[in-house]
């Protein structure tokens, strides 16, 4: 096994880690902990700094600011608070995160307690908080993906600005704790500036390849363009209507896949530019990229390299061969492990970006993160206490052990080392932290994403003249994003 770039990254935490896997074609990539971001070359180290010069000799009088109002608690004064925490999380993190409040409230030097509440998932998490705008039965703090914080926050502005309990000099975050997230994922929870949330795990849009059986087809390493994507999705389906088993026949290519960042991706790699602004008031689709990403798609549907599955988990069909692609994420590593041991497969696999068009791969990364909504003084340096003892290196690595993903800082790698070696295809991924880009942040993306879904489902419909609707279907698409945003806006007005 090659040693990857990513094992510097590594080093500078801990002395022994087991090698990690590169990936063909992607560039060299060095963490710099004291910037807290990946550069593509290493820097020089015979070269010097000099740092600036002395503009007067003359000792100046220091100045201590004024803390705001709601930064000049004492601790002491938070004895007995009580917070409520909602998180979507199920399974074993949702086991985790139990055994780590019931830890806090038993050993939290400042008296403070956390009632929980594990909604199993975003969609009860998202009507729950919903109930609570309308009657302000809001929790302290939350666990909730980024587009979700950014809408409510959009809509409400009840989530709190957390940079002045990061700097804060007695309950802040240290440079080197802050150094330790990649500028990719902290950015993430950044609106218009203002850090309101504070990065729990992330994850990746992927793709799963078969390498076993893409050598067996006559090709030698994964696709890294879109045309090798569709000659080896397209040579998979076609070596399945050869075979004796009929069962099998309309299979064996790219699993099509409606969900809005996977079809995100797609865009994106013909071109596509999603906006970035938070205060970008509308997102176009009907543009010549997209209608070129719909349009590959739907040939791939029509000439049969790409399928519809009953089942909607790709697990079994992958472990089965009859699927050479499908898009997923890095947590859908572990539930595909098991999948392949459950029928005893030999094959080979990994997990590879979106191919390109430039030799630049497309990987959007999302994730959840930690909030807090508005409340007392009190009850919000409580939570960020809480938040703070939560988001820790050793925390978000029994996260990914019990569910994949990738952890939000760095220093988190080297107690997974155990875990890199037992998941290779995971252990990878690491090194396309830095090519990494974060999902769009503008205020009604969320929204634009739920109607990007519909017109995906739109394009994939049997009907033999789709292709040529595929324009209609983009002009559709955009007209209902602005009468929704429209009748967002009026509603938000009523109220």
């Amino acid at each position: 096994m090659k040693q990857s770039s990513f094992l510097l990254l590594i080093i500078l935490f801990a002395s022994a880690c087991a090698p990690l896997t590169p990936v063909p074609g992607l560039s060299t990539t060095i963490f710099t902990a004291e910037a807290g971001t990946f550069s593509t070359t290493a820097s020089d180290p015979t070269a010097t700094v000099t740092p600036p010069p002395n503009p007067t000799s003359t000792s100046l009088p220091t100045h201590t600011p004024t803390l705001p109002a709601h930064l000049q608690v004492e601790t002491s004064q938070l004895r007995g608070v009580v917070l409520n925490f909602w998180h979507p999380l199920a399974g074993r993190q949702a086991e985790i995160f139990s055994a780590l409040v019931n830890k806090f409230n038993q050993e939290n030097e400042w008296g403070i307690r956390i009632n929980q509440t594990a909604t199993g998932g975003n969609s009860l998490l998202y009507q729950m908080v919903e109930l609570g705008l309308k009657n302000g039965s809001l929790p302290n703090v939350l666990v909730a993906p980024g587009e979700l914080l950014n809408e409510w926050q959009n809509r409400s502005g009840l989530l709190i600005g957390l940079d002045g309990y990061i700097q804060h000099p007695d309950w802040g975050l240290s440079p080197l704790e802050l150094a330790d997230f990649p500028t990719v994922f902290w950015k993430q929870d950044q609106i218009e500036g203002v850090q309101i949330g504070i990065p729990l795990t992330r994850d990746a849009q992927v793709l799963f390849y078969n390498q076993s059986w893409g050598r067996e087809l006559g090709f030698s390493t994964p696709p890294t363009t879109i045309e090798e994507f569709k000659s080896q999705a397209c040579t998979a389906s076609a070596s399945l209507l050869k075979d004796q088993h009929r069962e099998n026949d309309g299979t064996g290519g790219w699993i099509v896949s409606t969900d809005s960042l996977a079809l995100l991706s797609w865009l994106t790699l013909f071109g596509y530019e999603a906006p970035e602004d938070p205060k970008d008031q509308l997102t176009i689709f009907n543009v010549p990229p997209a209608q070129e990403a719909f349009d590959f798609l739907r040939t791939l549907y029509d000439e049969g390299c790409a399928w519809i599955s009953r089942n909607p988990l790709p697990y079994d069909y992958f472990a089965t061969r009859q699927a050479l692609f499908y898009s997923g994420t890095l947590s859908d590593i572990l539930p595909q492990e098991d999948a392949i041991q459950r029928y005893e497969s030999p094959d080979a696999w990994v997990v590879i970006p979106y191919p390109s068009t430039g030799n630049k791969p497309v990987i959007y990364t999302s994730g959840t993160s930690y909030a807090v909504f508005a409340a007392s003084p009190e009850e919000q340096l409580a939570s960020w206490l809480f938040v703070r003892w939560m988001a820790t290196p050793t925390t978000q690595a029994q996260l990914i052990e019990a569910g994949g993903g990738w952890p939000a800082n760095v220093s988190a790698v080297e107690k997974l080392s155990n875990y890199r070696q037992d998941h290779p295809q995971w252990a990878q991924t690491l090194s396309w932290i830095p090519l990494a880009r974060p999902t769009p942040r503008a205020h009604h993306w969320l929204t634009a994403l739920r109607i990007l879904e519909d017109a995906g489902w739109q394009v994939f419909q049997p009907q033999p003249d789709i292709g040529d609707q595929i324009p209609v279907i983009l002009a559709q698409l955009d007209h209902t994003i602005i009468e929704v945003l429209k009748i967002t806006q009026e509603t938000k007005e009523v109220k």
